[in-house]
């Protein structure tokens, strides 16, 4: 069993987009692509075994079962079409051996396609409204319960969830009045949270969201609780490393699709971040452009971003009129700008809408004008 070393996002939003590498590692196998399809279908299984085992137990009532069996299809989407389309094609093509053999490989096809494919250089397709990477389904929130995915490692994500000091805050900041509920409160509220952080030095952790003085305005910076879950199984020739990234929602007790990040090995030579940005784009769709005016990166969106942070990254995102559902950006690598470090793809919609949740959880209290 071989260990890769995984760029880690480093856990404070001081450095924008920065990703550094850390001595964070996650065991892989090197596994043919049938073999990945057999554990993503074995994944699924697990899955929907432990919805019936609960509804046996009487966790779970009809409904609920049924519900969480659809869950399992949705997380492991690929699978779930395969073994679906597979049966359909057997019972229609049963007395005709080579439309069965054509169908199966067309099943075939359909789950390599919304699976992890080593040989693509963009491991994002959409598909039905849906988002996947690298076979992850990021439109899809998950309980903290989830069945973890055959092919990726989620112990990071699990520990997140479970401690709060193991949370990641970081990528994409917004300030406080970004959100609906801090458009009506009351200027005594910021002062007051202003004055907390300036006392704490660079930020302040408060319910579950990390605050950072915003410079030239009196609204700080907000970030959310994420972590990772990375792929474990050998990436191949192209990438050094695939992560996943879930906002965490404690009081919801769910796990919110934010961002997925795949990092390139330093020395492929194939691969440019042209090359990158206009794959990217065909899997994003023609209403993406590509905006190539920041030095470090080149970033993909359908509307242009106008507002940047002070290390010169995409922020105020959710700040009306919210334009953006998707966002892509192909960072450029170190020692040759015109080869990618990573490709980053963020849901930049379930960043807002969970971004709205918390925010007005935090002004919950009895008294907002005092510190929670």
């Amino acid at each position: 069993m071989n260990k890769l070393l995984y760029p880690k996002l480093l856990s404070t939003a001081s450095f924008g987009l920065l990703l550094i590498a850390t001595q964070a590692y996650a065991k892989t196998q090197s596994l043919k692509a049938p073999t990945l399809a057999k554990r993503e279908q074995s994944s699924l299984q697990k899955c929907r075994k432990k919805a019936l085992i609960d509804f046996q137990d009487k966790k779970l009532n009809k409904e609920s079962a049924k519900k969480a069996i659809q869950l399992c299809n949705d997380q492991f989407a690929g699978a779930s079409i395969y073994q679906d389309c597979k049966k359909n094609t057997m019972i229609q093509n049963r007395d005709q051996p080579s439309k069965l053999k054509a169908g199966l490989e067309q099943c075939r096809k359909t789950q390599q396609m919304l699976s992890f494919d080593r040989s693509q250089p963009v491991p994002l397709v959409h598909w039905q409204n849906k988002w996947f990477f690298a076979g992850i389904n990021m439109s899809l929130t998950l309980p903290l319960d989830f069945t973890e995915p055959g092919n990726f490692s989620c112990s990071y994500l699990q520990q997140a969830a479970s401690e709060a000091k193991s949370a990641d805050f970081v990528v994409f900041g917004n300030r406080l009045n970004a959100f609906p509920a801090w458009q009506t409160s009351k200027p005594q509220v910021l002062k007051q949270w202003n004055a907390k952080i300036a006392k704490q030095g660079s930020y302040w952790d408060i319910k579950n969201v990390r605050l950072y003085p915003s410079s030239g305005t009196n609204s700080p910076k907000v970030f959310f609780p994420s972590g990772p879950c990375h792929l474990n199984v050998e990436p191949g020739n192209l990438f050094k490393g695939i992560s996943v990234h879930y906002l965490i929602d404690r009081i919801g007790q769910q796990l919110v699709p934010y961002f997925a990040v795949a990092y390139y090995k330093p020395d492929q030579t194939t691969l440019t971040v042209s090359s990158i940005a206009q794959s990217a784009r065909n899997s994003l769709g023609d209403s993406f452009h590509v905006d190539s005016k920041a030095k470090n990166y080149q970033l993909l969106t359908t509307t242009p971003v106008t507002v940047f942070d002070d290390e010169g990254d995409p922020a105020d995102l959710c700040a009306a009129p919210r334009p953006h559902e998707i966002v892509a950006l192909i960072h450029k690598s170190s020692d040759d700008a015109s080869r990618p470090a990573y490709l980053l793809v963020a849901n930049i919609k379930n960043l807002c809408e969970y971004g709205d949740r918390l925010t007005a959880q935090i002004l919950s209290a009895k008294n907002p004008n005092v510190t929670p």
